[in-house]
């Protein structure tokens, strides 16, 4: 069906697939819409489902286990039929590690291997490697601002929450107050 349906687009048709799916359930039901569909006549179409590219990027990178069956099988799906995914899974995944192993040299070596893949991380690679000191650093140290970047988000969230109501005083009180 979303052949049939790529090949519509193609001659000019701009609508959704779900506007698509609605009018070939009416034209094999002889103009009958779902409600008004008689027992004899053919099933309805079920509008095929999708995943945002933000929703895939956060199951490729999930551990095991994390995610719903359906997801899983669809993930499995994707990396079964696409060597490509399948490399670019892999490689999201090994980056995501070099933070935990914290490994000397090891960015590196993935950028070498992102460069060689075909997977669309070259860009990224690229860029990578040319701050690779910084990146390097991050990957490798031990010491993290998160601390800092954690105590700035509460105090910018007790700002906004205060906004037009007082002066200074009023949010030093307020700050000491959320601090314990």
């Amino acid at each position: 069906m979303l052949s049939l349906f790529d090949h519509i687009v193609g001659l000019g048709f701009n609508g959704k697939y779900t506007q698509f799916c609605e009018r070939m359930n009416m034209l094999i039901n002889d103009g009958h819409n779902a409600k008004t569909r008689e027992k004899n006549l053919l099933p309805a179409l079920k509008p095929a489902k999708s995943w945002s590219t933000s929703k895939l990027a956060f199951m490729a990178l999930a551990k095991g286990g994390e995610l719903k069956e359906e997801d899983q099988n669809y993930l499995d799906f994707l990396l079964k039929k696409s060597p490509e995914i399948k490399e670019l899974t892999i490689l999201a995944n090994e980056f995501k590690e070099l933070f935990s192993t914290k490994k000397e040299g090891s960015l590196k070596e993935w950028i070498e291997k992102a460069m060689l893949s075909e997977s669309g991380l070259k860009g990224f690679a690229k860029g990578i490697n040319s701050d690779f000191d910084a990146v390097d650093q991050a990957v490798t140290s031990t010491i993290s601002n998160g601390q800092v970047e954690g105590q700035v988000n509460r105090l910018k969230t007790i700002k906004r929450n205060m906004y037009g109501r007082a002066g200074y005083h009023l949010l030093r009180k307020m700050v000491l107050a959320n601090s314990g």
